[in-house]
C-alpha cells in the first residue's frame, strides 16, 4: 500500500496537537504526536506499520501506549490512505523531508505571537518536567519568529506553494467553521467524514469561553511582546493562511 504523507508543523503551543487529533477523526487517516522526535530526519521505512505503532525512547519520549494502540486498531479496520506526524520541529527539516518522501504535504498552524507567548508563560510557571521554566513568554518570541521566518523563506525559494502547504489559522478554525475543515481535507486528498464533523462540532463548541479563560499576558510582558512582533511577517502569514483556504474551498 502507497501512503500519502502528512506533516504537521508550526511553532509550540499554537494548536498542533490538537489539529492531529482533530483529524484522526477522518477515516483513511493516521497521523502521530512527536513520533520521531528523536529523529535527525524522519525516514519512509519508519512509517511502516511494523514500526510506527511501536514507539521507542531512542526516538521520541511520547510512547503514548494507548494512543497508538488505538491508531493500530484503525489501521486494521479501515483503508488507510494518509499517514504522518506532527513535530514542531519538522519545519527546519522541509528541504530533508522533501528529498526522503514523494509528494510530502504540510500543514502549518498558526496563532498570534501574543497567544503563544500566554501559552508558553502559563506553562513556564505551571508545567514541571515536560515544560522547562526558561520556555517563557520571551522564548516565545524567539520560536515564533523562527518558525514563521522560516516558512516564509521556503515559499519564497519555492520549495513550498498551495500544492504541498497549507497554513492554517488557529483561530479561524476553532471558531468551528465546518467549511475551513472541508478545505483541509481536500488539501490533503480525504474524504470529511461524519465522525471527523462530530468531532469537530465538540471540540469547538465551548471554544469562547475557553478563549476567555486563558491566562494572559502582563501589562509589560504583552509590551514586550508587542514591540518584538514583526508585523510584516504577521500580515504575510495571515494573508497566506487565507489564500490558502480559499484554493482548497468546495466550488
Amino acid at each position: 500500500m502507497k501512503y500519502r504523507f502528512q506533516f504537521i508543523l508550526g511553532c509550540q503551543r499554537s494548536g498542533t496537537t490538537a489539529l492531529v487529533k482533530l483529524l484522526n477523526q477522518i477515516d483513511g487517516v493516521i497521523l502521530g504526536v512527536e513520533r520521531f522526535k528523536y529523529c535527525q530526519v524522519p525516514r519512509n521505512e519508519l512509517f511502516s506499520p511494523g514500526h510506527f505503532f511501536s514507539p521507542s525512547l531512542d526516538e521520541t519520549n511520547l510512547l503514548m501506549t494507548d494512543y497508538y494502540y488505538e491508531l493500530k486498531q484503525k489501521f486494521e479496520q479501515q483503508r488507510i490512505t494518509v499517514i504522518g506526524d506532527k513535530n514542531p520541529g519538522y519545519v527546519k527539516k522541509i528541504p530533508a523531508i522533501l528529498e526522503e518522501f514523494d509528494n510530502p504535504k504540510f500543514l502549518f498552524t498558526i496563532r498570534p505571537l501574543v497567544e503563544v507567548a500566554a501559552s508558553y508563560n502559563y506553562r513556564a510557571k505551571r508545567v514541571r518536567g515536560s515544560w522547562p521554566a526558561k520556555n517563557d513568554y520571551r522564548r516565545a518570541v524567539r520560536d515564533w519568529h523562527v518558525s514563521l521566518n522560516n516558512a516564509r523563506d521556503l515559499v519564497s525559494g519555492g520549495l513550498l506553494s498551495p500544492d504541498n502547504l497549507f497554513l492554517v489559522s488557529y483561530e479561524d478554525l476553532w471558531r468551528g467553521d465546518v467549511d475551513y475543515l472541508s478545505a483541509i481535507a481536500r488539501f490533503m486528498g480525504v474524504e470529511l467524514s461524519q465522525s471527523a464533523v462530530e468531532a469537530f462540532s465538540d471540540m469547538t463548541k465551548n471554544w469562547s469561553r475557553r478563549r476567555e479563560k486563558s491566562k494572559p499576558l502582563g501589562s509589560s510582558q504583552t509590551e514586550y511582546v508587542e514591540h518584538k512582533l514583526d508585523q510584516h511577517l504577521w500580515s504575510w502569514a495571515c494573508a497566506t493562511a487565507a489564500e490558502h483556504r480559499r484554493l482548497h474551498a468546495g466550488v
